[in-house]
């Protein structure tokens, strides 16, 4: 019972908008022909969004007294050393209401035993107590008496609307996980020139993208062959189809044009997709009435990079746009700030050290991300590896988990 009402509570929270799991990776080869630059690179996200079911939550058949099976209510003697256990169970009970615990428990009709029909909030934490005592210590019962007395009030108007509403048994229940998103492959031919003024670079990417995207629903109480994995699910169900699409960036070198201005201020802005083009969704993402069609965004953003000295630079990036990500009501505008500090800084060695902070301005409830990363160049040979972690956590297994992790890294041969 404690372990119900405490996942119930937790559950309920799971269903606000904007709660799920995201997973991005990406990865490619890009390569210097001459003035053009051809790359082909993997994005790849995809969003885990729950949907629970705290309706249909009954133990066992609503209309009559099945359930939990209770057999006697026998611990009242006030010397048993559950009495602690027992008495904060009762309250719990009473919190959350006799009658509606009952009604979840064992159906319209209430709980009974041996002694007769249950009818007050000590006879039940005594049931309770009296059907786990044989194997069960005094503090593990007491322990879990606790965890119930935490979440009583929170779950009691969780409890109150399923009776209300006439909820089934969880043998109805459609709690489920949908799992979405895209994997684009880009195949992109790019070249960068001088423009209008002095200091001013205008680039673009002509490209092809492949888009594979995928949809799936997976019901956890269904008994469903086969059913066993909403990601496998997710991988089979995938349609693929390709679409042009265009980048812009430009950069600015501010000193070619205002040789005054102090610190050599650099400002770029990168556009992709500008087309947003339409890739096909497969047809379990139609029946599940999400449209026929995924349309990748165009997305913008605009950094500022200053150098108060030739080893030390620091940068701040912003989207300029806020971007869709494949968790149901889950945005993100990101805004970056960060600093570069050069050891050696010559031609033939050079290790760059970086560090920095990040927050997502499109969700009000964002915590501080921290970044940090290194760079090894030698001659030719380039290796960097970064990695990002977010300030909040989340308990998975009683663990405390970020809730947000990233890793990146690239290695390159330039002549």
């Amino acid at each position: 019972m404690a372990a119900f009402v405490k996942t119930l509570s937790l559950l309920s929270d799971m269903n606000d908008p904007g709660t799920g799991a995201l997973f991005e990776i990406a990865g490619g080869v890009n390569l210097k022909l001459s003035k053009i630059a051809v790359s082909v690179n993997n994005f790849t996200a995809a969003g885990a969004t729950p949907l629970i079911d705290v309706t249909n939550i009954g133990m066992g058949n609503v209309g009559g007294r099945t359930g939990v099976s209770l057999t006697s209510e026998s611990n009242v003697d006030p010397s048993s050393a559950y009495i602690p256990a027992r008495d904060i169970i009762s309250d719990a009970i009473t919190t959350i209401g006799l009658n509606n615990l009952e009604n979840i428990m064992c159906g319209a009709l209430g709980c009974s035993t041996s002694e007769g029909a249950i009818t007050t909030a000590d006879q039940l934490a005594n049931a309770i107590i009296d059907a786990m005592a044989a194997t069960v210590t005094v503090e593990e019962v007491l322990s879990a008496a606790t965890v119930m007395a935490e979440y009583a009030a929170e779950v009691a108007p969780i409890i109150d609307e399923v009776v209300t509403d006439g909820g089934d048994d969880y043998t109805s229940n459609t709690s489920n996980l949908t799992v979405e998103g895209a994997s684009f492959t880009e195949i992109a031919f790019g070249m960068a020139k001088p423009f209008l003024i002095d200091g001013l670079l205008v680039g673009g990417n002509l490209k092809m993208v492949n888009g594979r995207v995928g949809y799936a629903t997976f019901n956890f109480l269904a008994e469903e062959s086969g059913k066993t994995d909403a990601f496998d699910d997710f991988s089979d169900n995938m349609e693929t189809s390709w679409k042009p699409a265009l980048d812009l960036g430009f950069l600015m070198e501010l000193n070619k044009k205002w040789t005054s201005l102090p610190m050599n201020p650099r400002l770029g802005l990168v556009i992709r997709n500008i087309n947003n083009p339409k890739f096909d969704k497969p047809v379990t993402a139609v029946a599940a009435r999400k449209g026929s069609e995924y349309t990748l965004d165009r997305q913008a953003r605009m950094g500022l990079a200053i150098s108060p000295a030739n080893f030390w630079h620091l940068a701040m990036d912003m989207d300029l746009t806020k971007n869709d990500t494949p968790i149901d009501g889950f945005k993100s505008r990101q805004l970056s700030l960060g600093t570069e500090i050069n050891i050696f800084n010559k031609p033939a060695i050079n290790i760059p050290l970086r560090a920095g902070i990040m927050k997502n301005l499109a969700e009000s409830d964002s915590k501080m991300s921290y970044t940090a990363g290194l760079g090894i160049n030698l001659i030719h040979l380039h290796i960097d590896l970064g990695g990002v972690m977010s300030s909040d956590t989340s308990k998975i297994d009683n663990e405390d988990v970020p809730n947000k992790f990233a890793f990146s890294g690239s290695l390159a041969l330039l002549f």
